[in-house]
């Protein structure tokens, strides 16, 4: 079982890369397959990310990656599929918000009822799920590049590398969560808590404590299904240190 004590762990990420502005450095791939679910998980998976109050949604220039692989576990964890999509500015340009918040890269958890279009789950962007054609309008990315892979990749892993997409109809289907990709997302969060605007230091507080005690309850309930591995031997989550880059 995993617990919490602050350690350092510097090594774990080598490696890894992200530019700042976005999500991480621009993936090489153009296929979309989509998770693929029942009505009835689509419906129950938007309850799910509605009920979701300890990330930083408040904080969108940065952090996708960590935010989407939260919610994979949620879904995950009461047994619902997802995919990762990505969405890539043309090269030399950016996506943005309407608020101008500019980035190279946007990722968010995407499910697909089968006869009916993508549908991606951004609270960042949208408190309701949106059609992936609308998500792509909102960030003016009509003519960006887009791909999916299974929810349980970290978006922040394999930014730089050539991608293969991978279709997912089933949890069975999904690979496991890495427990170092867990470690690194609450990190990743913990510190953009830092960031949310207009909040006391007393829910900033709060928050925090509910992030790092619902990675340890995803964790748990993700081994019981036998969706977590922890190649690393990690015994803790140190999600109260900063990332290491």
């Amino acid at each position: 079982m995993l617990t919490f004590r602050p350690r350092l762990w510097s090594s774990l990420l080598l490696g890894l890369t992200l530019l700042e502005g976005g999500c991480g450095q621009r993936p090489l791939n153009t296929s979309q397959p989509a998770a693929l679910v029942s009505l009835e998980q689509y419906q129950e998976s938007y309850n799910i990310v509605r009920g979701v109050d300890y990330l930083p949604f408040q904080v969108t220039r940065d952090g996708c990656y960590a935010r989407a692989l939260f919610l994979a576990m949620e879904l995950a964890a009461q047994g619902i599929p997802s995919s990762s999509t990505f969405v890539v500015a043309p090269r030399g340009g950016l996506l943005y918000l309407s608020d101008g918040t500019p980035w190279l890269y946007h990722v968010a958890p995407m499910l697909q009822v089968p006869g009916y279009a993508p549908m991606i789950l951004d609270p960042a962007i949208s408190a309701a799920p949106m059609r992936q054609q609308d998500w792509l309008q909102a960030m003016h990315g009509q003519n960006a590049f887009v791909y999916s892979l299974p929810g349980s990749d970290y978006g922040y892993r394999y930014g730089s590398q050539i991608l293969s997409s991978q279709i997912v109809s089933s949890l069975d289907q999904m690979p496991p969560f890495r427990v170092e990709d867990i470690q690194h997302a609450c990190q990743s969060l913990d510190k953009f808590w830092g960031e949310v605007p207009g909040i006391t230091a007393t829910e900033r507080a709060q928050r925090r404590q509910t992030l790092a005690n619902r990675a340890v309850e995803l964790g748990q309930q993700l081994q019981a299904r036998g969706k977590l591995v922890n190649a690393m031997g990690l015994t803790r989550y140190d999600c109260q240190l900063a990332p290491s880059w």
